[in-house]
């Protein structure tokens, strides 16, 4: 029974560093939108293509933005 709680416990320290990665990098590239936008004076689907971020998470950036604003 305690390998299957030390397992359980693994898998949850894991899914919880592979969620906090991917909220950083959503957080980084948000920024590094914002910062394209403001600098080069683009609109938010330009600095998106511009940075090179996949078509799929298009509309969870642009959403987002709007959130942001």
């Amino acid at each position: 029974m305690c390998n299957l709680s030390e397992t359980i416990e693994e898998r949850g320290i894991h899914k919880g560093i592979q969620e906090g990665i991917q909220e950083g990098i959503q957080e980084e590239s948000l920024r590094s939108i914002h910062a394209v936008m403001k600098n080069v004076h683009l609109s938010s689907k330009e600095a998106i293509d511009l940075l090179e971020i996949p078509e799929s998470d298009w509309s969870k950036y642009l959403e987002l933005l709007q959130q942001s604003q």
